[in-house]
């Protein structure tokens, strides 16, 4: 709690926090104890095409875990998600991004929340 809060205060305009909430609760005591977040990014995609990105990104390396293990991880995830989106959707704005999508696509979805408009004004 104190690092994001001195996060915040020393870094404007923007703080990236990764997997974090990970739980409702989370969430709460962020939106209450915190500044307001101007975005909250779900990047999602199905469970079979998470599940073989994982597996084909952790093969060879040290910290590989076993099917099993990774399983009950995307398992317990989803299930946090379950009552975390909606508490996010009702208190942020979230904003959902569909990474089954080619890279490009999917990074242009990401931009167009973030990136300014651009009004033409004579």
């Amino acid at each position: 709690m104190a690092l994001i809060r001195r996060l915040a205060a020393e870094i404007t305009p923007r703080v990236l926090l990764e997997d974090f909430p990970t739980s409702e609760f989370q969430a709460k005591f962020f939106v209450k104890n915190c500044v307001a977040p101007s975005h909250i990014f779900h990047l999602s995609c199905g469970k079979d095409e998470c599940q073989e990105r994982m597996i084909n990104l952790g093969q060879g390396e040290d910290g590989y875990l076993a099917s099993s293990i990774l399983s009950k991880r995307i398992r317990e995830f989803n299930e946090n998600q379950k009552r975390l989106l909606p508490y996010l959707e009702k208190t942020t704005n979230l904003c959902r991004v569909n990474t089954e999508q080619t890279f490009d696509t999917t990074f242009a979805q990401l931009c167009s929340f973030v990136e300014p408009k651009i009004l033409l004004v004579r």
